[in-house]
């Protein structure tokens, strides 16, 4: 076996889940026999996991994965994410990170799942408290913005497809049907348990914390 081929092994063991192969690219034409899901938290990932039924995600950026990959490799790969509203997607992880129990996560100590990693700072945050803790950088890197994981450092694109969250069947259909040859339905799962909608929910502090924070994200987004 070539180094390369060593290689390229290894690196598909590192990024798990995210560079896949299974059936469902038998019958792709563009990508080869992979393709890469970068997986945006908060952004209908674990529904996307289980439609291609893969076991798990990381949330590794593509620039993580282009440089485990080397440039060349990883553009041998159809790469696709999808992205989310910012200011509904802060409300999606602020009330998924004070559930006590979810798909990925338990703070019960006999459960398997670990307790999420911002769960004991925003169990009793209001969200002007939330906004305070995104400006001030102490939540964990789920709250990253949202273009840090599909551009580089120049601001370049990554990966080849963007689909939107509020767009979820017509570009999961697109995505399914360039990736597996059919148009496939998305399950709903891991959802953060929210009832208010987003302009019911939020108050003009935590906005304007968001515009800064994300400001990249709602510009390049054109949210």
């Amino acid at each position: 076996m070539s180094t390369l081929s060593n290689h390229v092994r290894r690196i598909r063991n590192i990024v798990a889940a995210e560079v896949f192969s299974c059936s469902y690219t038998a019958k792709a034409n563009l990508m080869g026999k992979n393709c890469i899901f970068i997986h945006i938290p908060k952004t209908a990932g674990t529904s996307i996991t289980q439609a291609f039924n893969l076991t798990t995600t990381n949330h590794y950026t593509a620039q993580e994965l282009r440089w485990w990959m080397g440039s060349r490799s990883y553009g041998r790969f159809y790469s696709f994410c999808i992205a989310r509203n910012p200011y509904d997607r802060f409300l999606s992880l602020y009330h998924y990170a004070r559930l006590e129990h979810s798909t990925h996560h338990s703070v019960h100590p006999e459960d398997t799942r670990r307790k999420h990693s911002d769960y004991d700072l925003l169990k009793d945050a209001s969200i002007n408290e939330c906004a305070d803790l995104l400006r001030d950088g102490k939540l964990s890197a789920l709250w990253k913005p949202q273009t840090d994981w599909f551009l580089d450092t120049n601001g370049d694109l990554l990966v080849n497809y963007v689909g939107h969250y509020e767009t979820l069947e017509y570009d999961f259909a697109l995505l399914s049907f360039h990736i597996c040859g059919e148009v496939m339905l998305l399950p709903r799962v891991n959802e953060s348990g929210r009832q208010l909608p987003c302009d019911q929910e939020l108050t003009e502090y935590a906005i304007t914390a968001i515009e800064s924070v994300y400001a990249r994200d709602l510009a390049t987004l054109d949210y």
